[in-house]
């Protein structure tokens, strides 16, 4: 849409300039002077907010609404010691930015597509039967790559942005995948791993079903409050396996569809009925402690 982007924190007062803007919020004031309603948008990027005067706003309305998009020329000004603009013109936008990651923070698709690529080379090396079936449905059904690019993994944290379940899984099924393969042989043989790669995938699935964008940010809805993440991951996962049996005319045994829902909904070491689900439960734990860590340095280092 643009070759160049100027981000917020960079524009610089008594200069114009013609960009998309993604709104944060829009709300109504009046002007001292004339007392008329004029609006004020809150655009955001990566790099901050401002504020932006709308007086003479068009009458499509719908527009200026957190989390759209618009095309906007602007000019920044001082007031009260802070910057601020004012908007000459707007258009609407029907389609987000090329440069997205300059407003919403995350990789680019070029970098989710090698995360992808890695969950689907991984699907690939399932030799039981049935997870495969319930893998390549579920891609089928829900695109499932499509659906991990798409989502956040969790509403704050270091993969609290678009494609950060894609990246979480991806790091889950790595890491999961390197311990089995490091493990001594009697006990491997004990393991499924067409279950550690089936349950990697959709261990934190409920994420894509719970979570909504907002304003460029990831909300909780409702159903995260009524079940939780455990109780929507059991429930796709159940949905899945029973579009699987019936799209494919299979039956699955029972035992598998035990093993893949209890690695979705346990949540302690005691709640694991399998090996396979102990490890990826430890996995997630260490990658989600780790990455805490992570966060706490970096946000202590910049304060």
């Amino acid at each position: 849409m643009m070759n160049m982007y100027v981000p917020i924190n960079c524009l610089n007062i008594g200069e114009k300039y013609s960009q998309a803007f993604l709104i944060h919020s829009v709300a109504d004031r009046v002007s001292k002077q004339k007392g008329t309603i004029y609006k004020v948008l809150t655009l955001q990027d990566v790099t901050g907010k401002i504020e932006a005067a709308l007086f003479d706003f068009p009458t499509d309305i719908n527009i200026l609404a957190p989390g759209q998009w618009v095309f906007l020329t602007i000019v920044v000004e001082s007031y009260n010691n802070k910057k601020h603009c004012v908007i000459s013109s707007i258009n609407g936008v029907n389609t987000p930015p090329e440069n997205i990651t300059d407003y919403i923070p995350g990789p680019n698709d070029n970098v989710l597509n090698v995360y992808g690529d890695y969950i689907k080379d991984s699907i690939a090396l399932v030799q039981d039967p049935f997870y495969r079936d319930v893998l390549y449905n579920a891609n089928e059904h829900v695109h499932l790559i499509d659906v991990l690019k798409s989502s956040a993994y969790n509403t704050r944290g270091s993969f609290a942005y678009r494609g950060g379940l894609l990246i979480h899984t991806y790091m889950l099924l790595q890491s999961s995948i390197s311990i089995i393969g490091h493990i001594t042989d009697n006990i491997s043989k004990r393991l499924d791993k067409s279950l550690i790669i089936a349950g990697c995938i959709f261990r934190n699935f409920g994420y894509s079903s719970i979570l909504n964008m907002e304003s460029g940010r990831y909300t909780e809805k409702d159903s995260a409050k009524l079940l939780g993440l455990r109780g929507v991951s059991f429930m796709l996962i159940n949905h899945i396996l029973i579009s699987t049996e019936s799209d494919m005319k299979i039956n699955i045994p029972e035992p598998k569809k035990l093993a893949l829902q209890n690695i979705a909904i346990a949540n302690n070491i005691e709640e694991c009925q399998s090996l396979e689900s102990r490890i990826i439960l430890q996995t997630n734990i260490l990658i989600d402690e780790v990455y805490r860590n992570i966060n706490n340095t970096y946000e202590h280092i910049n304060q």
